[in-house]
């Protein structure tokens, strides 16, 4: 488009009163964007067969130089037979200003496409840069979430070898059961949401076996069985393990702990209320901080999370839309 744009703008400002024939017309500017277009295609592939464009400066101006000089000269000539051979009353003693206005005109041409080309690699490489620098320190948050657990949950069978108590053989067992879901199924980016609430269920009824058997610990689900939904996996547990650790349910007493996951208006909720101490209510611990970085690089502005006490209790509620969590 460009070269016929050109074409006709040099014919029209050269043939005022020169025009006979509308053939030679047609022919004269058929010519010169035949010959504009098939030397910028030629260009064009030899820049990108020899990689010019992966040069450094100043290795790669002598090269367009010298390559702008023989396209203009070989153009100049294209240019002054054509005529010749159309209207030879066109014919002018301008080579050194077809020379300059050819050369300049391809040498301003490459400038802005090399511009454009750096800055389109530099942003690639950014956005690249980016994403690997995102999941790298995403992959590091899961990694610090397994040790985080296990050292809790080994914790809680201490705590039962110590005591003697007959539960101990059940914890284990269920421990393994857990073991097996993070190590095999977490390997993932993404996990079957009624896995990990099952999950959730089985780590519940471990910290269960080191409760008072008058504390009321309740997990409610109200998720369809036959949903396609999948999470990020381990992401959930760090808010029921706060809740076991820094809460009452572990003082005896009727100390209450509530979790629910339940899909309201096309967004899934999870939320745990639990019964707190004072002291223990600022504590949130490393588990939720991994939480909130893990969320902000998984559903970066989509998801809401709010946490907090309110006398005597501690509650946390996380909201996904659904479609965030959808196979579609």
């Amino acid at each position: 488009m460009g070269w016929g744009i050109y074409s006709c703008f040099y014919f029209y400002t050269n043939s005022v009163g020169y025009i006979d024939s509308p053939y030679k017309a047609l022919l004269y500017c058929t010519g010169l964007i035949t010959a504009g277009v098939a030397l910028t295609t030629g260009y064009r592939a030899l820049l990108l067969r020899l990689r010019w464009l992966d040069l450094a400066l100043k290795n790669l101006l002598p090269r367009v130089l010298l390559a702008v000089l023989v396209m203009a000269a070989t153009m100049t000539a294209v240019n002054l037979l054509i005529e010749e051979q159309t209207f030879p009353q066109f014919v002018q003693d301008i080579t050194p200003i077809l020379l300059v206005r050819y050369g300049g005109s391809w040498l301003e041409l490459f400038l802005i496409y090399t511009f454009v080309y750096h800055l389109y690699i530099y942003y690639q490489r950014s956005i690249t840069a980016e994403k690997a620098r995102a999941g790298a320190e995403l992959e590091a948050l899961r990694s610090q979430i397994h040790p985080h657990f296990y050292f809790n949950t080994l914790n809680n069978l201490y705590g039962l070898a110590m005591e003697r108590s007959p539960k101990t053989e059940e914890a284990i067992l269920r421990l393994a059961g857990i073991m097996e879901y993070v190590i095999y199924d977490c390997r993932s980016e993404k996990v079957d949401l009624q896995k990990e609430l099952g999950f959730i269920k089985s780590y519940v009824e471990l910290e269960r076996l080191r409760c008072e058997p008058e504390a009321d610990i309740r997990f409610e689900q109200d998720i369809p069985a036959a949903g396609s939904l999948h999470i990020a996996p381990l992401l959930l547990i760090p808010f029921v393990e706060n809740a076991f650790k820094h809460g009452s349910i572990r003082h005896g007493g009727r100390a209450t702990l509530l979790i629910r996951a339940r899909l309201q208006d096309d967004r899934f909720c999870f939320e745990v209320v639990n019964d707190a101490r004072p002291e223990s209510a600022g504590q949130p611990g490393v588990g939720l901080d991994n939480v909130r970085k893990r969320l902000a690089h998984l559903y970066p502005g989509k998801h809401r999370l709010t946490a907090g006490y309110s006398d005597p209790v501690y509650s946390v509620l996380l909201s996904i839309p659904i479609a965030c969590l959808s196979d579609a």
